[in-house]
């Protein structure tokens, strides 16, 4: 996962803070859902629960190419 720069997802270079989502009043499972969505595992966003998500998953449906988290997509999650 990279951000609108193109630079990677970490927690360690501060990318995105959980704290920033949280002040969004965006819910984790609604986060998750979009997650699992963006990596093929669902037709359409909706918010799961994570041990909803472990039956979903499938390592040969991940896309090749890197799954970008930008302002865009946290607006959809803000909507």
């Amino acid at each position: 996962m990279i951000d609108s720069d193109g630079k990677r997802l970490s927690k360690r270079n501060r990318s995105l803070e959980i704290e920033q989502v949280r002040n969004l009043g965006i819910l984790p499972e609604k986060v998750i859902g979009w997650i699992a969505w963006l990596a093929g595992w669902m037709d359409q966003p909706y918010a799961l629960r994570a041990e909803e998500v472990i039956p979903l998953f499938a390592l040969q449906m991940l896309p090749r190419s890197d799954i970008q988290l930008d302002r865009e997509v946290l607006k959809a999650l803000i909507g």
